[in-house]
């Protein structure tokens, strides 16, 4: 058992890494074309880029991931539904809205935001990953073995996919399999956070 919450302890602090990087780029991105300076904030420079290009839905994506990690939800809401007024055929809009019905606690929207994810692209790893979290948190284990099956057919190096598996398990009273898996999953994000840092 102390094995099991080491795994599951390196495995957050992986996840916590591996996911600040994100936003990090995704700033990078959109700073290089107005790089912030005292009193040029990135909501200034997010909204700069939206009264440039206001076709551009990108912009309202982007700015939406910033409304909803600052928990501004309607905002988040209003901003991403302009992206997907704009371009409905893009997978990440859809899985972008998905978080947002999630963190107002609407699983049925959340789900159906994520399904039309996956319908405009099959191979969207994250869609994948995320529907598993929905039939994991409804505690439906069979969608969520499947969803991360096809999640890891798509990817081998999967931690977040060994880790839901291992949660999974770990519900269910499997403990030998859970074990097995989110130490699959602390590994795979150490070669991973290895990589990174290489």
């Amino acid at each position: 058992m102390k094995d099991f919450f080491r795994f599951w302890m390196l495995f957050i602090l992986m996840g916590l890494l591996i996911s600040s990087c994100r936003p990090v780029s995704e700033k990078k991105t959109t700073n290089e074309q107005n790089p912030v300076t005292p009193g040029n904030t990135e909501i200034d420079v997010l909204d700069a880029n939206i009264l440039s290009d206001s076709l551009n839905p990108e912009h309202y994506y982007l700015r939406s991931r910033y409304y909803l990690e600052q928990k501004d939800i309607n905002k988040a809401l209003a901003d991403i539904s302009k992206a997907i007024q704009l371009n409905e055929n893009k997978s990440d809009y859809f899985v972008a809205l998905s978080d947002i019905y999630l963190a107002m606690g609407r699983i049925p929207n959340c789900l159906d935001a994520l399904k039309k994810a996956e319908e405009l692209d099959p191979a969207n790893n994250n869609a994948l990953l995320k529907i598993a979290e929905v039939h994991l948190i409804l505690k439906d284990y069979p969608n969520t073995f499947e969803y991360t099956k096809r999640a890891l057919d798509l990817d081998l190096i999967n931690p977040v996919a060994h880790f839901i598996r291992g949660y999974a398990y770990m519900e269910m009273g499997d403990t030998s399999l859970a074990i097995k898996n989110f130490q699959a999953a602390a590994d795979q994000a150490k070669a991973i956070m290895q990589l990174m840092l290489s």
